[in-house]
């Protein structure tokens, strides 16, 4: 998990970081430091419903690491899970061939429990429960009641065939039907999820016409290799352009820019960050030593970030100068203010995708 997760956020991160320098307005700094700190130490998920973003909210400012929210929570889980297995492990040492059955009651007792939370935070407070890390742990449970389960039902080749397509046709629809920022978690995400599960149980069948001909295609294959960093470049992309650009959306031709250059840096970071690090032959021990290098590399980039941001406030005369009239600016006659003052005040109305 942490060679393939912590390599490619980092420098993703440190990217952001010396992006973020450049192109956002000096206002925006602290916010995305605060944000990228979070990130570092995966509590992105925390830090934004804490700052009570709205996902869909227009009037919010984009955060250039928004999406690290998902990043959070399922290392957040990767965390707790192996824990919670050792206790299972202690409950049932005394029957250790009654194990699985403590663990598939533990998780079936999660899942109804988190998605019972789910639905009700999300009814009540839609923007809270989209990033609460409890609210998602019912989906995490079911991948390990499939991982315990998954081998255990004699599926007919047909039945199985008939999860696979089930499963990809109505991922696809999801993407088209359900509005995800305003409606997930909740019942919502079941689609999605138990579509996922469907793929799975689907399988890889000797039928001519199962799911898997479509999915082992090398261009779909070559997509899931590099699908994680791409994940992670895209949305720092697309909002610094958004903000250099002074619009709210980038367009037809700057979507497509922001896919390539995605997929480019997806590539170069697949093969020369995530695969090295991958075949390094080192223990457990080395993997955790690694991953806090490259944590305290990205939490120094964002104090040094943090240092420039306080140096460059604005002096205490400022305001009322000739630079930031304040409301002198709306008396007659008053100058003008700076085009790049103008700039960067729309810049940060910025909405959230």
């Amino acid at each position: 998990m942490a060679r393939r997760l912590l390599p490619s956020a980092a420098v993703v991160l440190l990217a952001t970081i010396v992006m973020g320098a450049i192109v956002l307005p000096d206002n925006r700094w602290p916010q995305t430091v605060r944000e990228v700190v979070a990130s570092a130490l995966f509590l992105e998920n925390w830090q934004l419903a804490a700052d009570a973003v709205n996902y869909t909210a227009r009037s919010n400012t984009t955060s250039v690491v928004q999406h690290f929210w998902s990043l959070s929570i399922q290392v957040q889980f990767f965390i707790a899970w192996p824990l919670a297995v050792v206790l299972m492990v202690l409950v049932a040492r005394r029957a250790p061939h009654r194990l699985h059955t403590h663990l598939t009651a533990t998780l079936l007792g999660l899942f109804a429990a988190s998605l019972i939370f789910s639905v009700a935070l999300t009814a009540s407070d839609q923007p809270l429960a989209y990033f609460h890390s409890l609210t998602r742990l019912w989906e995490f449970a079911l991948g390990g009641l499939l991982a315990l389960w998954i081998d255990r039902f004699p599926w007919t080749r047909g039945e199985r065939v008939s999860f696979g397509w089930v499963g990809v046709l109505g991922l696809v629809a999801c993407g088209f039907v359900l509005d995800g920022g305003a409606l997930f978690p909740g019942f919502a995400a079941l689609w999605p999820t138990l579509c996922g599960a469907l793929v799975l149980l689907g399988g890889v069948t000797s039928s001519r016409y199962g799911v898997h001909r479509l999915l082992l295609l090398r261009p779909v294959q070559f997509v899931g290799d590099v699908s994680y960093p791409l994940y992670l470049w895209h949305w720092p992309l697309l909002v610094l352009l958004m903000v250099a650009s002074d619009q709210d959306d980038v367009g037809p031709f700057g979507g497509i820019a922001v896919i390539v250059v995605s997929f480019a840096l997806a590539v170069l970071t697949s093969r020369f960050v995530e695969n090295p690090v991958q075949d390094l032959r080192i223990g457990v021990g080395a993997t955790y030593r690694y991953a806090a290098a490259a944590t305290s590399v990205v939490l120094l980039a964002a104090a040094i970030w943090q240092f420039a941001a306080t140096q460059r406030e604005l002096p205490s005369d400022a305001l009322g100068g000739s630079q930031y009239p304040g409301a002198a600016a709306l008396v007659d006659g008053a100058p003008h203010r700076p085009p790049c003052y103008r700039r960067r005040s729309r810049s940060t109305t910025t909405g959230s995708g």
